[in-house]
């Protein structure tokens, strides 16, 4: 059992309701059960999937699937250009939630591959990866994580000073008597 996100959904241009996803989630004729309502059943089948670009094309059945434009943080409103540096890319995931970060762009210029760095694991394949408004709480965790690292290099810094102060004063006594006496 293969657990992904849908990365969006919504009408092919012959009326199916159809979805995509990460190739790697399944091949064509893979059934498909939503998550949070297993007792529903198959609610679609991949109809498509291309291993070399990672995208798999799924098709619902549309009495049993009811598309959405929004998911948690994430509002998919249009199409739009392959990020770039330094654009701030947001996905919603279904095991990690909201998480941001910054996007490199094509840097090998295949054409064919976007680089960006943000918390992904397990499960958010095939999450929607969006530029768009400025999520808030990426600022946020941005400055509590500047503000985590600079507690931890001060706290680096102020361990050593006193390490520093007490090897001198041994270095020094030991010089003095020529050993360490344990008072």
């Amino acid at each position: 059992e293969v657990e992904c996100t849908l990365t969006t959904i919504g009408n092919d241009n012959g009326g199916r309701l159809v979805g995509l996803t990460a190739g790697h989630c399944g091949d064509g004729g893979a059934q498909i059960v939503a998550e949070h309502s297993p007792r529903g059943g198959v609610v679609g089948r991949i109809v498509y999937s291309n291993h070399d670009l990672d995208y798999a094309v799924i098709e619902f059945d549309r009495s049993k699937v009811t598309p959405v434009n929004r998911i948690g943080n994430v509002t998919i409103t249009r199409l739009g250009l392959p990020a770039r540096f330094p654009d701030i890319v947001c996905k919603e995931g279904r095991t990690t939630g909201n998480t941001c970060g910054l996007a490199y762009g094509d840097i090998f210029g295949t054409n064919a591959e976007t680089w960006s760095q943000m918390c992904v694991v397990e499960g958010d394949s095939g999450a929607p990866v969006v530029i768009g408004t400025f999520h808030p709480t990426f600022l946020y965790e941005m400055i509590w994580n500047l503000i985590g690292i600079g507690i931890i290099l001060l706290s680096l810094f102020l361990m050593k000073l006193p390490a520093r102060s007490f090897l001198k004063r041994w270095r020094n006594r030991k010089a003095a008597t020529g050993s360490v006496d344990n008072g």
